[in-house]
């Protein structure tokens, strides 16, 4: 990513899950942490892609239980603001992070494609 963001940065969030009910493997690049039944998973975090050609990132193993709810989210919900121009806020979006992705994509104002 470096030098083909005109200046900007990219944040990113890998993971992976294996089908037999392994762990939960993820890495992230300066992206906001899943939550896990409405609580940020501690993932370490590191620089943002496109800000040094050196960038590492650590993977974090997470085991997941039957029944847990894991909800990623975008910078683009904790940044949504409401028609006064207050942002949601990382409060807010803990919270929806319990409710169902529709709930919360209607809350930060994102149209789900069809």
């Amino acid at each position: 990513m470096l030098g083909r963001t005109s200046g900007g940065l990219s944040t990113c969030l890998a993971a992976l899950m294996a089908p037999d009910g392994g762990p939960l493997l993820s890495a992230s690049a300066g992206h906001l942490p899943p939550y896990v039944n409405g609580v940020p998973l501690d993932v370490p975090g590191s620089l943002p892609s496109g800000v040094t050609a050196d960038v590492e990132c650590d993977v974090h193993a997470f085991q997941l239980s039957c029944g847990d709810s894991l909800r990623f989210v975008s910078d683009g919900v904790v940044e949504a603001q409401d028609s006064a121009g207050t942002l949601l806020g990382f409060e807010s979006t803990r919270e929806l992070s319990r409710q169902a992705v529709q709930q919360i994509a209607r809350r930060a104002g994102i149209r789900p494609k069809r």
